[in-house]
């Protein structure tokens, strides 16, 4: 039977001159360190918790097991509760001097934690935190959809992600080198973490405050008048331009969308036990037999075991064009995670199933097919709003699927997740399918004439979405 392929635009795949080269070079420079160091530190900020449960937060603030795992969930009603206000933000403010103000604020509330007392002030502040560092991820996203290709943005974003693995590897060996610090001068391990963690949250938000990019002709980039033409050129590929101003009927176009609630339901589906894992980690290890300090060191593995995952699926992503049906094969990955915690109670096996219980990869692969499908700047920014709003759903239920009563095998909890990673893998193919089917009624339109075959010249200031631009192909 015959199958109809993507059509590429025109110029996506086109090699780069030595001019663009050079600008994609400065581009690069000027923008990926600081996004892959904000990254990093966000996630590192959520280990702080994690390590906490095995460094005496318990005995300190007299908190129980369920009221631990409340404070996991509070961090994402905060994330929620800012989601839609990030996104008008984010379009009205200097990206810049935003969000470096922001991180630097979440910084000093990470640092107020080590003077929690108790339930209710752990517990205000981690609401705060979460509506600080909802600001994190989206503002990245657009960036990234702000100056790189289309075919640039899956490696950027993998980059992206890549960075919290990173982060899961050396900063589970810093938070162990940390655990030594227990006493020292009268304090106690886990608000050290908070303490030190805090202070470098607040020098990279100084660094972003200044040094980012938040214009597509900005000073660090140092432009020639052949790079701004070439950043122009580039802008038809990307679709999408920084515009002030809010968009309704993109936001209108959005929510009539099925695939808006397809990604939403993928990222919830995972969430709930990526929420579970990125909390209870460290004493799911502990139950299985380790010490406590050892349990913080083997979260080691389960980054490098997400970077190894993730390069293979890229791989495969890159090799056959196809993003949807491997991000299905992930989270089949991921059910087989949960799956081998439910059936293995103790011992080094069990491992296996926290080394394998990483969303990176599937999240990847959907947030890649959405970064590269939806185009118009209000609509996008309302599209990752979303998106995160779904991500804090997910965490916020995650964690509360694991009743103290069923440890260390949490039975009914862990059949959920893995009921709910097999929902997403369907999910990911009804994409995949939607995309292709779409793209096979613009190639009728575009050989019965009814549509040009190459974009609108001044696509840059129209602002078109997707759906309004009958020449964009889809990417599945």
């Amino acid at each position: 039977m015959e199958t109809l392929e993507p059509v590429e635009e025109p110029n996506t795949k086109a090699p780069y001159t030595p001019a663009e080269r050079k600008l994609l070079k400065k581009i690069i420079f000027a923008v990926m360190p600081l996004v892959c160091t904000v990254q990093y530190v966000q996630i590192t900020d959520k280990f702080t918790l994690n390590s906490a449960g095995v460094m005496g937060i318990y005995e300190d603030t007299g908190i129980t097991h369920d009221q631990y795992s409340l404070l996991g969930s509070i961090f994402f009603v905060g994330f929620l509760v800012n989601q839609f206000p990030n996104a008008y933000f984010l379009q009205r403010l200097p990206i810049s001097k935003y969000f470096g103000t922001i991180i630097g604020l979440w910084g000093i509330v990470l640092m107020c934690m080590s003077f929690g007392k108790n339930f209710s002030d752990l517990a205000g502040l981690r609401f705060l935190l979460g509506l600080l560092e909802a600001t994190s991820a989206p503002t990245i996203l657009l960036v990234i959809n702000l100056y790189f290709r289309r075919r640039e943005q899956t490696i950027c974003i993998a980059a992206m992600q890549l960075s919290s693995e990173v982060a899961v590897i050396f900063s589970h060996l810093i938070i162990y080198g940390i655990g030594y610090l227990d006493g020292h001068n009268g304090i106690r391990a886990w608000k050290w973490n908070f303490i030190i963690w805090g202070v470098v949250t607040v020098f990279i938000g100084i660094c972003v405050f200044i040094f980012l990019p938040d214009q597509k002709e900005s000073r660090w980039f140092r432009l020639t008048p052949t790079e701004k033409e070439i950043i122009k050129e580039r802008i038809c590929d990307i679709g999408m331009v920084q515009n002030k101003q809010f968009k309704l009927k993109h936001v209108t176009e959005a929510l009539k969308e099925t695939r808006l609630y397809c990604y939403c339901l993928i990222v919830v589906l995972l969430c709930l036990q990526n929420g579970c894992v990125s909390l209870y980690s460290s004493q799911i290890i502990r139950d299985s037999g380790f010490s406590k300090l050892d349990s913080v060191v083997l979260n080691v593995p389960r980054g490098v075991s997400a970077i190894l995952i993730m390069f293979v699926a890229g791989y495969v992503s890159q090799r056959y064009n196809d993003t949807c049906r491997v991000g299905a094969s992930m989270a089949v990955l991921f059910f087989i995670g949960a799956l081998i915690l439910t059936t293995v109670q103790y011992g080094a096996v069990r491992l296996l199933g926290v080394y394998l219980s990483t969303m990176l990869p599937a999240y990847v692969l959907m947030q890649s097919s959405c970064a590269k499908n939806v185009i118009g700047y209000t609509k996008k920014t309302f599209y990752n709003a979303c998106i995160y709003v779904a991500i804090c759903i997910g965490n916020f239920i995650g964690p509360l699927m694991l009743r103290e009563e069923e440890a260390p095998r949490y039975l009914s909890g862990m059949i959920g997740f893995m009921v709910a990673d097999l929902i997403a893998a369907v999910v990911f193919l009804y994409i995949y399918w939607w995309h292709k089917q779409e793209n096979k009624r613009r190639q009728q339109l575009r050989n019965e004439g009814k549509i040009p075959v190459s974009p609108p010249s001044e696509r840059d200031h129209l602002d078109l979405t997707d759906k309004e631009d009958l020449t964009f192909v889809y990417s599945y």
